[in-house]
């Protein structure tokens, strides 16, 4: 068991690929990126930090140690609980996300064109270039799709093995990415899929196709995790190239597809952020209810569904001022959250352009960015620099 309130076996037992095929132990926690060609380097400077979290939290970790101020769990602690009787010198791979190309049909506002084509897309061909901090020749150069089917090999040796107990395919939009079929037929053909608890999180445009129902159906233990960080207009706004009567349809055709087949747990997944922090209870009172209405005996408690974000700063608590948390009673997840002018002037010219590029508007979305009893005249003008510059432009 987990023997301090730091440790965690994540590090020398999880894994995590990027789509440009870098490495990192975890998802949540800030770790150096290794190339599979340094796997017995990335192993030991893993194994190193894992013997110093058992005397206290590291610095890499300390996005976990927010998160279970906030709200009482966090990535260490969910994974704790797989990871509990793995012997302290058992160095294998045990839970693994396998994030194995940017390709995706959306341009979520907190994403980004590293891990959405789409985004890419928009970025390479759009004069933003000011607000999303590139330059000319990097937006020249920038590809749009980046993809990583060529580590299978090194998957194969070093991650999909029998010692995997955990497997997440994410992206990009992981029904879109073919060679995570090759993946699970991996798996399949060396009957390594009987203690595998599978698990992808999709975004909720595309149905399961005859192949990934099978495989889903054959597995003891698996789940399928929708992404949603808002409910009817606000998922809209947040997530450009969806509609929330598309996800509808989506999470329901699953859920109908797999009612006698209750080991699939459905779940949501929820990422906390300055766009969605308005109607946080809503949300959570909204999704909690939908979920538990499936009855799949698994826990849909907004603890275990939800992730703060972190890693775009100018779209986190740190742009909502004091008085906006304590209207929208969220000071106990914001803590730890400084409050910034600057970070929020960089939010605003970033919500201004994606609006220009999206025909939305923010001020619909949420009128009290642009309150002068909450926020500096100079600092909403911001917005309306960028949209008086720019004009207006379809996707």
């Amino acid at each position: 068991m987990i023997n301090s309130n730091s440790e965690c076996k994540l590090i020398k037992n999880g894994f995590v690929m990027n789509p440009d095929a870098e490495t990192i132990p975890c998802c949540t926690g800030e770790f150096k990126e290794f190339e599979f060609e340094n796997w017995d380097e990335k192993r030991q400077s893993e194994i190193q930090l894992y013997d110093l979290s058992k005397n206290d939290w590291i610095d890499e970790c300390n996005r976990c140690r927010v998160s279970e101020i906030a709200t009482g769990t966090s990535a260490r602690y969910v994974e704790s609980q797989l990871l509990h009787s793995v012997e302290d010198d058992d160095y294998n791979i045990k839970t693994a996300i396998i994030n194995g190309s940017n390709t995706c049909n959306l341009m979520c506002r907190m994403c980004g064109p590293a891990i959405s084509t789409r985004w890419a897309q928009l970025v390479k061909s759009s004069s933003f270039n000011d607000y999303y901090h590139i330059d000319e020749s990097d937006q020249k150069n920038r590809k749009v799709l980046v993809d990583g089917s060529h580590t299978l090999p090194y998957l194969k040796e070093h991650v999909l093995t029998n010692d995997l107990l955990r497997l997440i395919l994410a992206g990009g939009e992981p029904l879109l990415i073919r060679w995570y079929e090759d993946i699970i037929d991996h798996m399949m053909i060396n009957n390594y899929t009987e203690n595998l608890d599978l698990a992808m999180t999709t975004n909720g445009t595309l149905r399961f196709n005859d192949k990934w129902q099978s495989i889903y159906k054959s597995l003891k233990t698996s789940s399928i995790g929708f992404s949603i960080d808002g409910v009817k207009d606000g998922f809209d706004y947040i997530r450009p190239g969806h509609r929330w009567s598309k996800l509808k349809d989506v999470v329901e055709h699953t859920h109908m597809i797999f009612k006698d087949h209750l080991q699939v747990n459905i779940q949501y997944a929820y990422v906390s952020q300055a766009l969605n922090v308005h109607t946080y209870w809503s949300d959570k009172e909204y999704l909690v209810k939908w979920f538990k209405s499936f009855n799949r005996q698994h826990d849909c408690e907004w603890e275990d569904n939800i992730n703060i974000l972190f890693d775009a700063p100018y779209l986190s608590y740190s742009v909502i001022s004091h008085d906006l948390r304590k209207k929208y009673k969220i000071e106990h997840i914001s803590t730890d959250f400084e409050y910034s002018d600057d970070l929020f002037k960089k939010f605003m010219q970033q919500m201004a352009w994606q609006d220009v590029a999206h025909t939305t508007s923010l001020f619909d979305h949420n009128p009290d960015f642009f309150d002068t009893a909450y926020y500096a005249e100079e600092l909403i003008n911001e917005y309306y620099l960028v949209i008086n510059k720019e004009g207006v432009i379809n996707d």
